[in-house]
């Protein structure tokens, strides 16, 4: 109940604060519930400036942040009033006008109703498995853990070993209020939210311009993807992405005739692509698409019409609005690491070759490996084998209907839909690590481009072909709600309550690494600092100061530079470290080259030596103390 009631207040400050936005800019983009959706995805980035500010001002633990949020509903509660007394006696406020169709549809057929029940069921199964216990890497590595340290600490602080932190921080600052309250679902929650926003954003544009079948179409093809079915449950920020670039494309790339009106569309989606990339700097492409895909538009339209160019002035508008979400991240970069893009070109405690080595290792990690044009013609059949293979938009059920759009009615929108998702597409695969997940921008474009293909058709065997795809689609993608690897299912137990969080997490299939960072929150000495040894090792669960030694993630520990393990035990205890936390036993760590995956020769000698010489062991073999004045018995007095 606590986490409903947290998640209501955020968004009713959201909501409100993006309101008086736009009033006091004299924002006019949609209608109605259009409207509100444009407002409360502004409001909820206002709203994760307040966390900023505080951690920057280092007066961000638990308590002082939980006021600051109280005191800002307790501001948009009365703005809330003050409008509703204005309105009533008045009536400055003119009531919103509703939405209508730029379609007329015949009355609704039967798959309407199936496809409503299904998007319901799934957002009632994805709030409800939000409630479920973190275990996803991302989300305890450092969507919740980076909060969690920054409020631990009262600051936002530069943390060397977690280069994750250093990136945009946008949807970890709308994390830390559940954090504080320790009401992590909240977390989850707002991810869920985000992602019927983006349905509903989807639905809406598509409405006011093709009808209520072809946007109840669209918004099923998005949110019944297996992509955004597996990701809504989980306190990750790829929704974020999937809303503010989504609607960042379909602002700036549908009309634009250099009206009042016009730019005020154009100028929410350029703040909207800014804060895309606020949320995850891998939306960049959304920026240099839109910004390119705007200016060439207003060229082009200037020349037929006549109609005047932007001005200089518009122009600045435009990329001040694009630049202004990142620039606190920017700054906050620069001033701890001397670089604003830390770690692309190494800074602080990194030198460039330190970056280039890291960046490659993050490449191996995800399995990525050379980005060339072969690899890009064999993508097709990567994803198939390798990933979800109905989730992406280079899957079957997007591009199997590609060379039916070209057969079927066009319409001007739909083409441009279709050249920015292919750009975007481009960018991703060379640029960009490219996991499926980072694709979510382009999700909600093409479904739309997939439901006015479909609903274009004149062919009534390609309709049948068609409509036999897509709802086979539409059931696979319910399905891994409840069946898939980490779906309902699973999770039932816990949910029931048959489970404690710890059993849950403890027997989770995930290589957690649970039961050792338990161990160490219930038996480590009060002024212990811990080291996390491995990748799979989620430090969001542990109590204690920690740091992430692991070479792929930071760049503190050069362990290429180091020539013995005096080395390695020097700069442990330089920064206090006590424990070592590994998932492996002694038979693994205590041998001449312990198995620490992306560690070279030289690195896994030295560490073997420094186990076997300068450490004694905990727990099973698993945490490890490093000794104050080696040599010692290999078991700590503790122990024995």
């Amino acid at each position: 109940m606590k986490a409903i009631l947290l998640t209501f207040l955020l968004f009713y400050i959201g909501t409100r604060a993006g309101r008086m936005f736009f009033a006091f800019f004299k924002i006019r983009v949609g209608v109605g519930i259009e409207t509100i959706i444009y407002e409360t995805g502004t409001g909820m980035w206002l709203l994760s400036l307040l966390p900023l500010a505080a951690g920057a001002l280092g007066h961000c633990d638990s308590s002082a942040l939980l006021t600051l949020i109280f005191a800002a509903a307790a501001v948009c509660l009365s703005f809330h009033i003050i409008e509703l007394f204005q309105r009533k006696h008045k009536q400055i406020f003119p009531a919103r006008p509703t939405a209508k169709s730029g379609a007329k549809d015949r009355r609704s057929p039967a798959w309407s109703y199936f496809a409503v029940a299904f998007i319901l069921l799934l957002v009632a199964v994805n709030i409800i498995r939000s409630f479920v216990p973190p275990s996803m890497f991302d989300s305890l590595s450092y969507h919740l853990a980076v909060p969690k340290i920054y409020l631990q600490t009262g600051k936002i602080e530069f943390i060397p070993t977690l280069l994750y932190s250093n990136f945009s921080l946008t949807a970890q600052m709308l994390y830390m209020p559940a954090v504080a309250a320790n009401a992590v679902e909240t977390a989850a929650l707002t991810h869920t939210v985000f992602g019927v926003m983006t349905a509903a954003a989807t639905f809406l544009w598509t409405r006011k311009r093709f009808g209520y079948q072809t946007a109840l179409l669209a918004s099923a093809i998005f949110y019944l993807n297996p992509i955004v079915g597996n990701q809504s449950p989980m306190a990750l920020v790829d929704l974020f992405t999937a809303f503010y670039g989504g609607c960042a494309a379909l602002l700036i790339i549908g009309d634009n005739d250099n009206s009042f009106e016009s730019f005020s569309r154009i100028a929410l989606g350029s703040l909207f692509a800014g804060i895309a990339v606020s949320v995850k700097w891998s939306c960049y492409p959304v920026v240099l698409i839109c910004g390119a895909w705007w200016l060439a538009d207003s060229c082009i339209k200037s020349r037929k019409s006549k109609t005047p160019f932007p001005t200089i002035g518009r122009i600045i508008i435009v990329a001040a609005l694009f630049a202004c979400p990142n620039i606190p991240y920017l700054i906050k970069n620069l001033v701890f690491t001397g670089n604003p893009v830390w770690p692309v070109f190494g800074g602080r405690d990194m030198d460039i070759e330190s970056a280039s080595m890291i960046m490659s290792g993050i490449a191996g990690f995800h399995g990525l490996g050379p980005r060339d044009i072969t690899h890009f013609l064999r993508l097709p059949y990567d994803v198939l084998v390798n990933e979800w293979a109905f989730g992406s938009p280079i899957s079957p059920v997007f591009i199997c209907f590609l060379p039916l759009y070209v057969i079927s009615r066009k319409h001007a929108a739909a083409s441009s839909m279709l050249a920015y998702s292919a750009i975007f597409v481009l960018f991703w695969f060379f640029l960009i690590s490219p996991s499926l997940r980072f694709l979510l921008p382009v999700i909600p474009l093409l479904s739309i481009v997939v439901a006015i293909t479909v609903r274009n058709l004149e062919s009534r065997s390609l309709s049948l072909l068609c409509s036999g795809v897509l709802a086979f689609h539409l059931f696979y993608g319910a399905s891994m709600n409840f069946f898939g690897g980490s779906g309902l299912i699973s999770e039932i137990p816990f949910l029931k309550g048959s489970v404690s969080q710890s059993e849950y997490l403890h027997n989770h299939p995930a290589p957690l690494g649970y039961s050792q960072l338990q161990w160490v929150n219930e038996n480590a000495e009060e002024n212990d600092i811990v080291l996390l040894g491995e990748i799979f090792l989620f430090g969001y669960y542990l109590d204690k100061p920690y740091f992430w030694g692991h070479p792929v993630f930071q760049a503190r520990y050069k362990y290429r530079e180091m020539n013995d393990s005096d080395d390695l035990y020097n700069a442990l205890k330089k920064d206090g470290i006590t424990l070592i936390i590994f998932r492996r036993g002694v038979n693994d760590l205590y041998v001449d080259e312990p198995d620490i995956p992306f560690l070279d020769h030289k690195a896994r000698r030295i560490w073997g030596d420094f186990l076997r010489e300068k450490t004694c062991v905990e727990f099973e073999g698993t945490v490890v103390r490093i000794l104050d004045n080696p040599p010692q018995t290999r078991m700590c007095k503790v122990s024995q």
